[in-house]
């Protein structure tokens, strides 16, 4: 037995599909070729006297100062200046160009677009310099942590904001590669006379070759799925209302320390079920569900391990 679309109350309308896709064969980027990126980030966060181990899933280089990490399995680098934080006595961060929005849940702060756009090209300065450029790169964002110091009521006594990312995100032919695979994150914080360069993570596997997919269309590829979620079934046998409350269609990166050969065409779904009889209980799920089946990629002549695990 599977679920329906009937059995899924969609806060929206269901995504619409492309008729065909590209399924992109992938490959982790060596050590070799990111030694170039390796020597730029020691530079640039003034690390020193960095020594080399392996962690089982990395190669690190650490010394007193910070880390840089190289995952072989995805050739992501992840590196960070460990001293940044040690000038402060919080996580609060004194910005030039801070613009406060009020909301319905409380002060939202954010840069202003001279300081934002001084940010994103400082990031892209970098990027460039560690050779990560990719051809793939979508939307650049700037996100600030929001801070909030509470009492032990839990009332705000004072808010702001906190350390910067600049945030690249990454797309195939229109439609959004989604997960912990694919993103570079440069993050800064404001210093008295300038901005400070303190960390940056680096995933994208380079595509090496693509294969055109025809798709059925958005039901069938949530058949594959979504509609026989083995723990969504389980709740609405049970009188469960089950709430979508969003569903993106693209494709999916695994995280940097597991082995991808294939970006999967995927589903990411987020909403709440809420158990019968009882108003008062419910929870919330999110999860990453698979749009292309087994039997299709063995059409193309591909497989993955990951294919085992459907969800």
């Amino acid at each position: 037995m599977t679920l329906t679309i009937q059995d899924l109350n969609l806060h929206g309308e269901l995504p619409e599909l492309p008729r065909s896709i590209p399924i992109a064969k992938l490959e982790a980027p060596t050590l070799d070729e990111r030694q170039r990126a390796i020597e730029v980030l020691t530079e640039t966060l003034g690390l020193a006297d960095l020594r080399r181990g392996e962690t089982g899933q990395s190669t690190a280089f650490a010394g007193k100062g910070g880390e840089i990490e190289f995952f072989p399995a995805s050739g992501a680098v992840w590196a960070r200046d460990a001293a940044a934080d040690t000038g402060y006595d919080n996580e609060l961060r004194d910005w030039q160009g801070l613009e406060k929005t009020r909301t319905a849940d409380g002060t939202v702060y954010a840069l202003n677009e001279d300081i934002s756009a001084s940010l994103v090209e400082r990031s892209r300065a970098l990027i460039e310099a560690t050779g990560f450029v990719e051809l793939h790169a979508d939307r650049t964002s700037v996100v600030l942590d929001q801070v909030a110091e509470l009492d032990e009521k839990g009332r705000i006594i004072q808010s702001g904001a906190g350390a910067a990312t600049v945030v690249t995100t990454y797309s195939l032919e229109g439609l959004p590669v989604m997960g912990a695979g694919a993103k570079t994150h440069v993050y800064m914080e404001p210093t008295r006379r300038a901005v400070r360069t303190t960390g940056l993570f680096h995933c994208w596997r380079r595509i090496t070759d693509t294969y055109k997919f025809d798709l059925s269309g958005v039901e069938e590829a949530l058949q594959v799925g979504l509609l026989k979620d083995p723990e969504l079934l389980m709740y609405h046998e049970k009188g469960s209302r089950i709430e979508v409350t969003e569903l993106t269609f693209g494709y999916l990166a695994l995280p940097a320390m597991v082995t991808q050969e294939i970006l999967l065409p995927s589903f990411s779904v987020a909403g709440t079920v809420r158990l019968r009889d009882d108003k008062m209980e419910y929870f919330e799920f999110a999860r990453y569900h698979h749009a292309v089946s087994v039997d299709q990629y063995s059409d193309l002549g591909l497989f993955n391990p990951q294919f085992a695990i459907m969800n």
